[in-house]
């Protein structure tokens, strides 16, 4: 999803950020993973299923785990005038939280924030 005209035309920030990111996504999904990992872990021991054993909340120690836990659901360009850089989100549907999924927003291809889908709009 890119944020354009009702002409279709998009901002030349945006064409930017999304070659950016595509450019140098095998650096930024191991990012993505291990960020999505750490976000897992914290939200498991908050609600406690770090001491009791949950269901949808699984222990879960690797990359390739989380990976399989994970679904790609959209890509957010938003105009680039609303922030310094080259900002983009990223939405996962996820198997522990189906209604709120996972969000993460990047600035320049580095992970600023993880959390539900909502943080990116």
């Amino acid at each position: 999803m890119i944020d354009g005209e009702e002409d279709g035309v998009f901002d030349e920030g945006q064409y930017v950020a999304y070659q950016s990111l595509i450019k140098n996504w095998e650096e930024v999904q191991i990012s993505l993973l291990h960020s999505i990992l750490d976000y897992y872990k914290q939200r498991r021991c908050e609600l406690g299923y770090d001491i009791g054993v949950q269901e949808n909340y699984p222990l879960i120690e690797t990359n390739d785990q989380i990976l399989e836990m994970i679904s790609l659901d959209g890509i957010v360009v938003p105009y680039a005038d609303i922030t310094e850089g080259r900002e983009v989100g990223i939405t996962f549907n996820c198997t522990w939280d189906i209604e709120n999924g996972v969000g993460v927003r990047l600035l320049n291809e580095k992970v600023m924030e993880v959390g539900y889908q909502d943080i990116i709009f």
